[in-house]
């Protein structure tokens, strides 16, 4: 280190601030670097500083993000919090400088990973100097901004792009092709029977190829977005602040709950449509709490995936975690109440919790989720835009004119027998019904009819893969419909339900900076105000009735929120246990 010292010095007294000022500010920064691995934080402070000075986050935002990155993580861990808020306010004007020149879905999320930390010191160092409302337009901004401004985004109309486009069309046919051999693939390695038939060498290279295909298709689409900009094209959304969020609570006559984790622990954002705003610390939110929510999930997924039913699955009953995520916040007694859950919390029901021997959450309150408070926002912006007389205050039958109902049981020991009649139930009750069954619910008929419909239900078994989330999907006849599929190619604009009847459609992968992956994110992010989905592979029979109920009332006016609260309760008086009717949550715009 003395040696690096000493030839960066030497280097300083040529590569000048007056001649050279990018060179010097480069060097001044790994200087500071130096500095910081011999242990001279107030040499490293220095030259960190220096580098700033020329390093701004309009002129050189991406270099300028690295140094004032690293000079506020410095001083965050000598827990000089106001000197580090000042270094990352910086950092995070470079951030967004970066954002507006960054148009493309992958980039977003990848400037997301890499800023998480950034934004968890930032967050703190502002609950540290009692400024709650910086922090919440500092979580704000580093908390799923990829998501939001996909949300935005004016997608391509790919059937009419490939006509014009013959590579486009080529690149399409390509992607089509692949997606079916993955679904050959995909039949034969979940089919027992034929596979048992094969040698162990044989089955394990059929995995490695559908793994690899997999793959293909992923870098498929990646290549594509690149190559056809205005396939995945997103834009810039400015981050959602205090005010604004307020305005909103008020619009949606709504209290609103952004739960945040920052460098020191958790917290959550309340904000009443009376105008009250209030940040609440979560104590509870510690190392244990967290090991019996793992705890807790591994026991459930183990029991859904070794169908332990009713033995082992049903002797689990939901933990009372109301004491630690809900009553500290101090909610008003009733109302509206839409939570933006974070990190693992996204996978629990939070609308189960409820005090000892008090109400469930959803009994409670008209209660919605969404990814976060921006989301909900831009979601509402977009609906105003489709429908200028747009009133939040609540649905009517007129709402719900047109259906498209798509039902595809499956087929063999897998059927799910229910499937068909529910469907079929659901769309007797509409006056205008676009019917896809059985063998014509295939991905290009959906593709074909969604657009235009004010409602679409899907009834199928649906499927969520952990490691690769895009190829996750809802299971139609010959082939999946993918996560890729319904962000890129379908047309939910103007649709204000979508239902998933269907297993794990809620279930979220969350990537680092709060970037959430799902079947029922991607129904928002191809233009659905509102969704219903699924936390869990759920029961056939009990969702057929829960889903028949749930249209019955929504049918006769009643709110969406209100609607699955009775169609729960309804279910609940038959089949006690959460597992067979508290799957189900709303997501998105609700009115």
């Amino acid at each position: 280190m003395e040696q690096a010292i000493y030839h960066f010095e030497q280097a300083l007294l040529v590569r000048t601030r007056e001649v050279f000022p990018q060179d010097w500010a480069q060097t001044q920064h790994n200087l500071a670097l130096a500095y910081w691995s011999k242990g001279d934080t107030e040499q490293t402070i220095i030259c960190f500083k220096q580098a700033l000075t020329i390093r701004t986050p309009q002129a050189n935002p991406q270099e300028c993000r690295n140094t004032a990155y690293g000079l506020g993580q410095l001083l965050y861990t000598l827990q000089r919090y106001t000197e580090s808020r000042e270094a990352l306010e910086t950092a995070h004007q470079a951030v967004e400088a970066m954002r507006k020149e960054t148009t493309h879905q992958e980039a977003k999320e990848r400037l997301s990973a890499d800023n998480a930390s950034l934004y968890a010191m930032l967050v703190h160092c502002c609950l540290v100097a009692h400024d709650e409302e910086d922090a919440f337009n500092k979580a704000m901004a580093g908390k799923g901004r990829a998501l939001v401004d996909a949300l935005t985004a004016t997608k391509l109309d790919l059937h009419q792009a490939a006509q014009a486009d013959p590579q486009l069309a080529q690149d399409l046919a390509h992607a089509q092709q692949l997606r079916q051999e993955i679904e050959n693939l995909s039949a034969l390695l979940t089919s027992q029977e034929r596979l048992a038939s094969l040698p162990a060498e044989q089955q394990a290279k059929l995995y490695e190829e559908y793994r690899a295909k997999q793959q293909q298709d992923i870098a498929l689409w990646r290549d594509m977005a690149y190559r056809y900009p205005k396939l995945t094209t997103t834009q810039y959304v400015p981050s959602l602040t205090v005010t604004e969020a307020l305005a909103l609570a008020r619009q949606l006559s709504a209290t609103l709950v952004e739960f945040v984790q920052h460098a020191a622990g958790w917290g959550a954002f309340v904000l009443e449509s009376t105008g009250a705003f209030r940040y609440v610390p979560l104590t509870g939110l510690n190392e244990a709490f967290w090991e019996k929510i793992v705890g807790w999930l591994t026991d459930f997924d183990t029991s859904l995936l070794a169908r332990q039913l009713p033995a082992k699955l049903l002797s689990l009953q939901f933990p009372t975690w109301y004491e630690v995520l809900i009553a500290p916040l101090n909610l008003p007694a009733m109302g509206r109440l839409i939570i933006a859950p974070a990190g693992i919390l996204h996978r629990l029901p939070l609308g189960l919790t409820r005090p000892k021997g008090g109400l469930y959450l959803y009994e409670q309150y008209d209660l919605s989720f969404t990814a976060n408070l921006a989301a909900l926002q831009v979601a509402l912006r977009q609906a105003e835009i489709d429908n200028p007389t747009l009133s939040t205050g609540g649905a009517t039958k007129a709402t719900w004119h047109s259906c498209l109902a798509v039902a595809y049981p499956g087929e063999g020991e897998h059927r799910l027998q229910h499937a068909l009649p529910e469907t079929q139930a659901i769309a007797a009750k509409f006056r205008e019904v676009t019917p896809l069954y059985d063998t014509a619910a295939t991905p290009s008929a959906v593709l074909a009819h969604t657009n235009g419909q004010a409602v679409t239900h899907f009834s199928c078994h649906g499927m969520f893969e952990v490691s690769l989330p895009e190829q996750s999907g809802l299971a139609l006849h010959q082939e999946k419909l993918t996560i890729q599929q319904i962000i890129t190619q379908l047309r939910l604009r103007g649709t204000h339900l979508a239902t998933l009847s269907a297993c794990e459609t809620s279930r979220t992968a969350l990537r680092t900076g709060e970037e959430p992956v799902s079947l029922g994110q991607a129904m928002l992010l191809a233009g659905a105000e509102q969704v219903v989905a699924s936390l869990w592979s759920v029961d056939d029979q009990s969702t057929r009735i829960l889903f028949e109920q749930f249209y019955g009332a929504l049918l006769e006016g009643v709110s969406p929120t209100l609607a699955l609260r009775q169609a729960m309760n309804y279910v609940r008086a038959e089949w006690p246990h959460f597992f067979y009717w508290g799957a189900f949550q709303l997501s998105g715009l609700v009115k």
